[in-house]
């Protein structure tokens, strides 16, 4: 089974998008991904509640990892790869979206050879 994550700019989420005015073009991209892989992973800087909101527009083989209401974003990035070990460790391929906030994919690379 084929998996892939793409680890959001540092900061970065659906909320951010649709406020920038991209969110159409990245859940377009998202949607390419997950036809070329079984389990997309997204990891957003969204807290839970947020991220919940955006679920019904990506297809159902994406996978959203939000960030825990209570987690300061920088501490977030730099633990996502160790909280969420069991979901990352079989994905094969790591994007990032930007060089900001590529650190938790170095990460994931590191830790499970993606």
């Amino acid at each position: 089974m084929a998996e892939c994550v793409l680890v959001l700019s540092y900061g970065g989420g659906f909320e951010t998008w649709r406020r920038a005015g991209i969110l159409l073009r990245a859940l377009k991209l998202i949607k390419a991904f997950s036809s070329f892989y079984d389990i997309v992973w997204i990891i957003t800087y969204d807290d839970h509640e947020i991220a919940t909101r955006y679920q019904r527009l990506i297809p159902r083989n994406v996978r959203v990892i939000s960030r825990p209401r209570f987690i300061p974003k920088l501490i977030y990035s730099l633990f996502v790869p160790v909280l969420k070990s069991r979901a990352l460790r079989n994905v094969r391929i790591v994007r990032t979206w930007q060089l900001w906030g590529s650190w938790p994919a170095i990460l994931i690379k590191f830790f499970y050879g993606s």
